[in-house]
């Protein structure tokens, strides 16, 4: 059984300080085009393992499954969100 857990952020922050495996992304765009950066670090210094572009419409969503291996963060997740609204982010320890 795979022990997973859930941070939902409305703006820039940390999802978890601790080492964590990435398994799912479930985002909400604002109404201009923006972007999610995933660091490897429990704060803002860490190298950017992820950039996703989000669309300029609050209508789609963004949904991101990679629950079959998920993606390893050594050092930690930290989340830099511009023009996006919020994100919920599932991972397991």
């Amino acid at each position: 059984m795979i022990d997973y857990q859930a941070k939902h952020l409305n703006a820039t922050g940390t999802i978890t300080s601790a080492p964590a495996r990435l398994m799912y992304i479930y985002a909400t765009p604002d109404s201009s085009p923006g972007t999610i950066e995933l660091r490897n670090s429990s704060d803002n210094s860490g190298p950017i393992l992820v950039t996703l572009n989000t669309p300029n419409t609050t209508n789609t969503k963004v949904n991101i499954d990679l629950r079959d291996f998920g993606m390893r963060f050594e050092n930690g997740i930290h989340c830099t969100l511009t023009s996006t609204a919020s994100i919920t982010v599932f991972f397991t320890a």
